[in-house]
């Protein structure tokens, strides 16, 4: 990643140079789980591996029987710190399949939805993070939603419990009943829309300029609008190299890629370097009109209901996301920025029966819904899969049935997304 020396260079950084390093990262501060009689602190190991199978049983779009890969949960266990029993708790796991045929991120908070991310294929662990930094990010985010989640969960039951008579201490904040939920429905899908899985070392980077004697990397910019670019199949030429999407999209190796890498890095104003090389997201735009599509908006900041709209418009998405912020002088900066493109969603739903403790009868329902975006990170197909749309937009708060207004979350990830990207017709 690329090193930032010059501490008045960060006054340049008021908006994201992609891939490149940190200056602060994020601090985030989970919320306490209350421990009561009623309630357990955590979803073990056990309990998640179930919640994974089921999922995965459930999952339409499986291509083999999930029920007959076995799963298993390491030691690698993100903790957070209990501010009232002092005690540290898991707050999600990685679970992997046999023979790296899939990993799911599985919130170790009973209050929060199970199943965070999943793939099919492949296997992931905190040492990723080394190699694919976005990886890094994501867990970031992950934390966040899961504070967040547990933020507004607890609020909510606590009017639960004041609609129910029960009396509020500090020891007993968990209310007294128990939801029963339905079995997942999935009521849509659309399947990924885009097939290269691209990256960034070679041979995607052959034509990226030489420095001490290297190739640089072209830039999860580059490579994110290369790929979008790869599903409209234009520009068909540009600066003179016709562009014969069939067979690049075949072969990587086909000189055309790599020149169309390199001049989409010139467009967006690349700063390239050996181990990472960065743009500014906001060049995007220009990069698009420049090689014949319809302009782009702006980046915008993250709206899980443009990315489906988009993406049901067979229109991939462009995600943008900072993992480091800073402050000089009042003045907001953020670095250590990411690019990646969702194609592809599924949308599940269930209704939840909420009964008192040892009751049968009914106290409320309602209707939990969740949406799963693709996301094609570019590292050659790694890490790609199904991600909880929640976790991006953690700024707005999680939904949940309640007449409350959403409160605002602590979400310092700016991301920002670029919708609608479509051709001239």
């Amino acid at each position: 990643m690329k090193l930032i020396y010059s501490f008045f260079s960060l006054f340049f950084l008021l908006f994201c140079s992609s891939c490149s390093d940190d200056i602060e990262v994020a601090k985030q501060e989970s919320p306490a789980v209350f421990l009561t009689e009623e309630t357990s602190a955590y979803r073990t190991k056990e309990n998640a591996i179930i919640e994974v199978e089921h999922f995965i049983k459930k999952d339409k779009s499986a291509t083999r029987t999930g029920s007959s890969l076995n799963y298993s949960i390491g030691n690698e266990i993100y903790f957070y710190r209990d501010t009232i029993t002092n005690q540290d708790y898991p707050s999600f796991y990685i679970a992997n399949a046999d023979g790296g045929n899939g990993y799911a991120i599985v919130s170790a908070n009973p209050y929060t939805t199970p199943i965070i991310a999943y793939s099919e294929s492949g296997n992931l662990s905190l040492s990723d993070t080394l190699q694919y930094p976005e990886i890094s990010f994501f867990f970031d985010l992950v934390q966040n939603y899961i504070s967040n989640t547990e933020k507004y969960k607890t609020e909510l039951e606590e009017d639960d419990d004041n609609s129910l008579d029960v009396p509020q201490t500090r020891a007993r904040r968990r209310p007294l009943y128990e939801t029963r939920p339905e079995e997942w429905q999935e009521t849509e899908r659309i399947k990924p829309l885009i097939t290269v899985e691209w990256g960034q070392g070679k041979p995607y980077n052959n034509a990226a300029p030489f420095i001490k004697g290297q190739r640089a990397r072209t830039g999860c910019v580059a490579t994110a609008v290369a790929q979008v670019m790869a599903y409209h199949e234009k520009p068909s030429e540009y600066n003179g190299v016709f562009y014969k999407w069939s067979e690049m999209k075949k072969d990587p190796y086909t000189p055309a890629v790599a020149h169309l890498l390199r001049s989409i890095g010139n467009l967006v104003k690349m700063d390239w370097g050996v181990d990472a090389s960065g743009a500014n997201r906001n060049n995007i735009p220009r990069c698009f009109e420049k090689m014949g599509y319809r302009k782009p908006r702006a980046p915008q900041s993250y709206s899980q209901w443009d990315v489906i709209t988009s993406i049901k418009a067979k229109c991939p998405v462009i995600i943008c996301g900072n993992s480091v912020r800073g402050n000089i002088l009042g003045i907001k900066y953020y670095q250590r920025g990411h690019a990646w493109v969702s194609d592809g969603y599924f949308h599940r739903e269930r209704k939840v029966d909420v009964h008192r403790k040892g009751s049968d009868k009914v106290h409320h329902s309602y209707i939990e819904k969740e949406d799963y975006l693709h996301l094609n990170w570019g590292w050659e197909g790694g890490a790609n899969g199904y991600y909880l749309a929640g976790v991006f937009s953690g700024g707005d708060g999680p939904a949940f049935p309640s007449t409350r207004a959403a409160g605002k979350g602590n979400f310092p990830y700016n991301v920002e997304i670029i919708p609608y990207i479509n051709i001239i017709q």
